[in-house]
């Protein structure tokens, strides 16, 4: 009796092996830590407010399907706080960069943001960036950069300001 049970629960537990296939994302429903690793990316990249050109097809002015994806994340952000995008130009030439730029103020456009309130310049990555005091320090002190036991971080001011490695 127990294992005709048994044998029963599991036939009909085995039929619901498919219960996310109909699902809009396919084959998985997505995990909580999916979840918050996408809403991390997402924040991560309205911070910077940049597209680097790996977002561009290889040599091209099109945007690859990352590229897609981030112009909507930033869209929905700028339909509601219209500012500054920065497109990195990289190594592309000149005309390539204008391009570029061209195809993203399209893409942001068709997602329904307002060009005229847009600006789209190459510039670096936006951020909080650091806090003087722990610039300082770890220019005073190379290890506080986080380095751990058994590596040695040679960090040291350069004599134009930056730190050399």
């Amino acid at each position: 009796m127990k294992t005709s049970l048994i044998v029963a629960l599991c036939l009909t537990l085995s039929g619901c092996g498919t219960l996310y296939g109909t699902e809009p994302w396919g084959a998985h429903a997505p995990t909580s830590s999916d979840l918050i690793r996408g809403a991390s990316i997402d924040k991560a990249l309205l911070v910077q407010k940049t597209l680097f050109p790996y977002h561009f097809v290889l040599d091209g002015s099109e945007l690859n399907q990352l590229g897609e994806r981030d112009v909507q994340v930033l869209a929905a952000h700028f339909r509601k706080s219209p500012g500054t995008l920065h497109v990195r130009r990289g190594d592309a030439t000149a005309a390539l960069h204008e391009a570029r730029m061209r195809s993203v103020m399209a893409a942001l456009a068709s997602d329904g943001v307002d060009a005229a309130q847009m600006k789209v310049a190459d510039g670096m990555a936006g951020g909080d960036g650091l806090p003087n005091e722990r610039v300082i320090q770890i220019l005073r002190n190379p290890t506080a950069l986080g380095t751990t036991t058994g590596t040695t971080n040679t960090a040291m001011p350069s004599t134009d300001g930056g730190l050399g490695y």
